[in-house]
C-alpha cells in the first residue's frame, strides 16, 4: 500500500512538461520541425503506454516496451524522463541485479546532469529505495537528507522525512522513526502524505512491540476516514 501511494506521488511529476512540448517550443523559444513534432509525440506515446502497462501491473510488458525505447531514443528533451521511468521499472522487477542497475544509471545521470532540474526529487527519491532494497542503508540515509536539505518544496521535503523514516525502522531505531513521522503530521495537510505517514507509523509502533499505540492510530485514522 505504501509503496504504491509514493509510486502514485511518483508517477505523477513530469506530466506537466508535456504540455511544453506539445507547444513544439524548443527551450531556446524557436518553432521545431514537424519531423521533430511527430517524434517528441510519438515518445511521449511510448511512456503513456508503458504507465498504462505498470497501471494494470504488467510490468514484464512495460519494462521490454521501455528497455527498446530507452536503447532508441535519440531525443534528449525526452532522456530525464525516460531515465526515471526505466528505473522505476527496474525496481519493480524486484531483483538484485536490476536494482544495482538502477542505482548506477540514476547515480551517473545525475552527476552528469542528464536529469532535469525539476526531475531530481524524484530521482533522489528512486535512489533512496534502490539503496533500501540492496541494504545500502548509509547510501539511503544520505540521499533522503539530501531531499529533506535541497529542496525548499514542503511535499518533497515530506517524502524525504518519510524515507529517512523507513531507514530508521530498517536499523530498528524506531524512537527516530516515530518521531520523524509525527514531525510530517505536524506540518503537513497533504492527506497522501498523511495517509502513507499513519501507514509507516503504525508498521514503526508494531515492530516496536507497541501493538496498543498501534490500534489506537488506527483507530484514529479511521475515524477520520
Amino acid at each position: 500500500m505504501k509503496l504504491l501511494l509514493i509510486f502514485i506521488f511518483l508517477f505523477t511529476i513530469g506530466f506537466a512538461k508535456k504540455d511544453f512540448y506539445y507547444g513544439f517550443i524548443d527551450t531556446s523559444g524557436n518553432q521545431i520541425s514537424h519531423k521533430l513534432k511527430q517524434k517528441i509525440i510519438d515518445g511521449y506515446t511510448v511512456l503513456e503506454n508503458v504507465r498504462e502497462y505498470i497501471k494494470d501491473g504488467n510490468i514484464n510488458s512495460a519494462y521490454t516496451l521501455m528497455k527498446n525505447f530507452k536503447e532508441k531514443n535519440q531525443l534528449k528533451i525526452l532522456e530525464s524522463e525516460v531515465t526515471l521511468l526505466y528505473s522505476e521499472l527496474l525496481l519493480k522487477k524486484k531483483s538484485k541485479r536490476f536494482i544495482l542497475e538502477a542505482a548506477k544509471l540514476l547515480e551517473e545521470s545525475i552527476n552528469s546532469s542528464l536529469i532535469h532540474e525539476e526531475d531530481l526529487p524524484k530521482a533522489y527519491m528512486l535512489l533512496v529505495d534502490l539503496k533500501l532494497q540492496s541494504n545500502k542503508l548509509e547510501d539511503a540515509k544520505f540521499f533522503a537528507k539530501n531531499i529533506i536539505n535541497n529542496f525548499n518544496n514542503p511535499i518533497t521535503k515530506a517524502y524525504g522525512k518519510i524515507f529517512l523514516a523507513k531507514i530508521y525502522s530498517r536499523t530498528r531505531e524506531y524512537n527516530k522513526a516515530i518521531k520523524t513521522l509525527y514531525d510530517i503530521l505536524a506540518k503537513t495537510d497533504d492527506i497522501l502524505i498523511a495517509t502513507i505517514v499513519a501507514d509507516e507509523l503504525f508498521d514503526a509502533y508494531v515492530k516496536n512491540n507497541n501493538k496498543e499505540k498501534a490500534y489506537e492510530l488506527i483507530n484514529k485514522v479511521l475515524e477520520k476516514n
